[in-house]
């Protein structure tokens, strides 16, 4: 339903708030969503590794990253190619693609590398780590300019220009150099013990001054996303936001999270559980609810407003009504998102009660 979605879009390019509302939407999520995700990773690496030995932490990732990525790329990924192309009216061609489990081919490649570098470190003669204070905000400005901002720049704008996919990952914010550094920074903070105790004791300003500033940056971003093509510097800067606001963002969500968002209740563990699962096989579905919403409104409106797809899943139809279709564009998006929500969680849950899918999935 995002006009500048990459795969299977409809009224791409149209200006309608609703279009607007996506781009934020999209660049606030891609701030935090896999840096977070790649932190995380990073956090129960060294725990996992030391508690499992090296041959069954690598047969649990077989079972749990590779067996996952190999369905995902032979199985489900491709299903929903092939449905963007019936309903596109497009010859169906069967494509090996890993989708949105792109990630799973870097958290394999982080996990040998932090086998094959890190441990032969940390198990030399001096038993040795790397001893690092609570990032302070002058370090996350540092880091998160010349290691996720401008690297980012360099690679989305100049070395790879053009190109929207490096090695299967989406090249965007918070994209590349950023994911492979927050992989590292959760294997230091697992090291140093930082989400052992407080993060708001930790900070070297107030939690709510760090929020207010992550939203400063939020909306400069978004500022800049509108005139970053204007202008090459504007384009720089837009980056240069951009890194700062992905270890902002993230932090903000860890203490929020540590302090007022750590439930174990009985449908929180069947939510976790299921989570993993709800990633793998969510494309189908999505593209599914997409596709019966194009044909729901085909069939209503007259035949000059059709949605059309001349050569591609990606269309450029103007949708009818105010706002070049913003409107139905939107309420189209929460009613299909909320009917694949209801489909998609209780269907994963029964997924991991499969006695053998359960085990990969």
């Amino acid at each position: 339903f995002c006009g500048d979605a990459l795969f299977f879009s409809f009224a791409r390019g149209i200006p309608s708030n609703f279009n607007v509302f996506a781009r934020v939407l999209r660049d606030i999520s891609q701030s935090f969503f896999m840096p977070l995700f790649f932190f995380i990773s990073g956090y129960f690496t060294p725990t996992s590794f030391n508690r499992k030995g090296r041959y069954v932490f690598y047969l649990n990732k077989a079972k749990r990253l590779f067996f996952p990525l190999v369905l995902e790329t032979t199985l489900f990924f491709p299903l929903a190619i092939l449905m963007s192309q019936a309903i596109s009216g497009l010859p169906l061609r069967y494509r090996l693609n890993p989708g949105p489990c792109w990630f799973l081919i870097w958290l394999l490649t982080m996990n040998f590398f932090y086998d094959t570098i890190r441990t032969p470190f940390r198990s030399d003669s001096n038993n040795k780590q790397i001893r690092a204070h609570f990032p302070t905000t002058y370090t996350r400005l540092l880091f998160g300019i010349i290691i996720c901002g401008i690297p980012t720049y360099i690679i989305n704008e100049i070395v790879l220009k053009g190109h929207k996919i490096y090695f299967g990952m989406p090249l965007t914010i918070g994209s590349l150099t950023c994911n492979i550094f927050m992989f590292n920074v959760g294997v230091i903070a697992y090291e140093n013990r930082w989400l052992e105790s407080s993060i708001r004791k930790q900070l070297d300003i107030p939690v709510w001054m760090l929020r207010l500033v992550t939203l400063v940056e939020s909306c400069v971003l978004c500022a800049l996303r509108g005139v970053m093509k204007e202008n090459a510097l504007l384009n720089f800067l837009f980056f240069a936001v951009s890194g700062i606001l992905c270890l902002d963002m993230s932090l903000c969500l860890l203490q929020l999270f540590q302090e007022n968002c750590n439930l174990h209740t009985c449908l929180s563990k069947k939510l976790t559980s299921a989570s993993y699962t709800v990633y793998i096989v969510h494309f189908p579905l999505v593209i599914a609810g997409t596709s019966a919403f194009v044909h729901l409104y085909n069939h209503i409106v007259p035949t000059e407003n059709n949605i059309l797809f001349p050569d591609s899943p990606v269309s450029s139809s103007t949708l009818i009504g105010y706002d070049n279709g913003g409107i139905i564009q939107g309420c189209g998006w929460l009613v299909v998102n909320f009917v694949i929500h209801s489909l998609i969680w209780p269907l994963s849950s029964a997924i991991k009660k499969n006695a053998v899918l359960g085990i990969f999935l």
